[in-house]
C-alpha cells in the first residue's frame, strides 16, 4: 500500500493532464471520490477531465453543482491525458461503455479502490480492502502530499465515507474510518446538510414504491434470508427510477433473524441486478462471484441476464452455501 501510494504521488507530481472516471451508475463513493480528487489536481494547477459512462444519480447532484462530470460519447473518445484514475473499481466490465477506450488508453492508469481485486488491474494499483471508502485512499493521497484540504474537496470525500459506510453503521467503518471522518468536518463542511441531502430528500413515489417491495418480502432458511423483488411494471406504475432503490435492500437485513437479504431489480433487455446484504460470518461476496458479481463480505452486487422469475429461482436454490454449518 505504502508502495503504491508513493508510485501515484510521483506520477501526480511529474504530469499535468489527467482524466479521471468511476464505475456505471455511480454511488456517493465513486462520485465523491472522482470530484474530491480533481478539485484537488486542479488546485495543484493541473488539466482535469472527469468523465463517466453512465449519469450522476440525482441524489448525488448537489456535490456537483458546477458540472465537473461529463457524460461518456462514444464517438467521441475521451479527452487526452497522460494519466487515467479509475476509482472505486478494479473490473473492466463495471466501466461501462468506456472500458475499451480506457483499456486501449496509452497514459499511466491507476485504480484507486476498496474492493478485492485480482491481479493487476491497472499500471498502480492503489488497494487497501481494510478502508470504509475509496475517499479514505483519496484523502490519503492527499495528506501523503500535504495537500490543502479546503471544503470543497472535503465534502465529496465526507459523502464518499458516509454513504459507504452506510452513515458508519457498516461493519467497514474503523477507527481509520472515524480519523477521516474528523479531519473532513475540521475543513468547515456541514455533515447535517450533506446527511439531509443524500439521505432526506426521497420522493413520495419512493416511499410507495417501499411499500410494495415490502408486500413481496419472503424468507428462506428458517428465516435466516430474506429476499424482495421489484418489477419493471412496479417502478413504472411508481415512477421511480432504479437509482432510488438505493438502501431497500438494508430494510430487510435489519429484520432480527436475517443474517442475508437479496433484492432483485429486475432491468430492461432481459437483465437482473441483485443488491446483496449480510452480517455476521454470511460473506455475500463469494457468493455474489458465483454469478459474476462482487463486492465486500457483507455488501456485493450481481448484474446477470435473464428473466426475473428464473434469476430468482436460481440464486435461491444455491442460496444454501451462504450459510455453510458452524
Amino acid at each position: 500500500m505504502n508502495c503504491e501510494l508513493e508510485k501515484t504521488r510521483e506520477v501526480v507530481l511529474n504530469h499535468e493532464s489527467f482524466l479521471i472516471t468511476t464505475h456505471i451508475n455511480p454511488d456517493g463513493d465513486g462520485v465523491g471520490s472522482e470530484l474530491a480528487l480533481a478539485r484537488f489536481l486542479q488546485d495543484m494547477g493541473k488539466r482535469v477531465a472527469v468523465v463517466n459512462s453512465t449519469p450522476t444519480p440525482r441524489k448525488y447532484s448537489f456535490l456537483d453543482s458546477n458540472g465537473m462530470i461529463q457524460l461518456f460519447e462514444e464517438p467521441k473518445g475521451l479527452p487526452h491525458a497522460e494519466v487515467v484514475f479509475i476509482l472505486d473499481i478494479s473490473r473492466w466490465e463495471r466501466l461501462g461503455n468506456m472500458a475499451q477506450f480506457i483499456r486501449n488508453h496509452p497514459g499511466i492508469r491507476i485504480c484507486i479502490d476498496h474492493h478485492p481485486v485480482q491481479g493487476n488491474f491497472a499500471d498502480i494499483n492503489l488497494i487497501c480492502e481494510d478502508a470504509g471508502a475509496s475517499g479514505e485512499l483519496v484523502l490519503r493521497l492527499i495528506n501523503s502530499m500535504a495537500g490543502s484540504l479546503t471544503p470543497e474537496i472535503a465534502e465529496p470525500l465526507y459523502a464518499s465515507i458516509l454513504t459507504d459506510t452506510g452513515a458508519f453503521r457498516f461493519p467497514n467503518t474503523s477507527a481509520q474510518t472515524h480519523a477521516a471522518a474528523s479531519q473532513l468536518l475540521s475543513a468547515g463542511i456541514r455533515s447535517e446538510l450533506i446527511y439531509d441531502q443524500i439521505y432526506e430528500r426521497c420522493s413520495p413515489a419512493r416511499v410507495k414504491l417501499l411499500g410494495h417491495a415490502l408486500a413481496s418480502l419472503e424468507y428462506l432458511h428458517e428465516g435466516r434470508l430474506a429476499w424482495m423483488a421489484i418489477t419493471q411494471s412496479m417502478l413504472h406504475e411508481n415512477g421511480v427510477e432504479v437509482e432510488e432503490i438505493e438502501g431497500f435492500v438494508d430494510i430487510a437485513r435489519g429484520i432480527r433473524s436475517v443474517e442475508a437479504s437479496l433484492l432483485f431489480i429486475e432491468l430492461p433487455g432481459k437483465k437482473v441486478k441483485i443488491s446483496l446484504r449480510s452480517r455476521g460470518n454470511v460473506d455475500v461476496n463469494g457468493f455474489a462471484s458465483r454469478f459474476g458479481g462482487g463486492g465486500h463480505r457483507h455488501a456485493a452486487g450481481i448484474l446477470i441476464e435473464g428473466s426475473l422469475t428464473q434469476i430468482i429461482d436460481r440464486l435461491l436454490q444455491q442460496s444454501l452455501v451462504l450459510f455453510p454449518q458452524q
